[in-house]
């Protein structure tokens, strides 16, 4: 996963594997996940410590691009896709291209994407 990383944000693409391909975006559930899945490797020692800077990189990414406090003083969590899937026949077959991919809203706050986050942060925290 480390190298399909946005070298700039630290996080990752809609498409990962797509990079900044035109229509692609950042999103934040796929960053969290990621985040999660790599810090949690290094804690448990399936990973060696030379994933640590990326995962770094990545959550401070994450705060930077995808969290925005607003003035009461809570936090939103944007660029979440709202839903993806492959398959299904109700209005919409869902085929697993990059359009449709890209195509899916893009919401705040969607509890996959909170709940990612959550986990990201605590085996950050404890990485660290």
């Amino acid at each position: 996963m480390v190298r399909y990383q946005d070298p700039q944000s630290g996080t990752w693409y809609q498409v990962t594997d797509q990079g900044a391909r035109k229509g692609n975006y950042l999103e934040s559930s796929a960053t969290a996940l990621f985040i999660y899945t790599l810090a949690k490797a290094i804690n448990e020692g399936y990973i060696g410590n030379e994933y640590i800077t990326p995962v770094q990189k990545a959550f401070d990414g994450m705060i930077r691009e995808f969290t925005r406090l607003e003035e009461d003083g809570t936090y939103t969590l944007t660029h979440c896709c709202a839903v993806a899937g492959l398959g299904g026949n109700s209005g919409k077959y869902r085929d697993g291209s990059f359009e449709y991919y890209i195509g899916e809203s893009v919401i705040e706050n969607d509890p996959k994407s909170v709940g990612a986050f959550i986990l990201a942060a605590i085996e950050y925290e404890r990485m660290n």
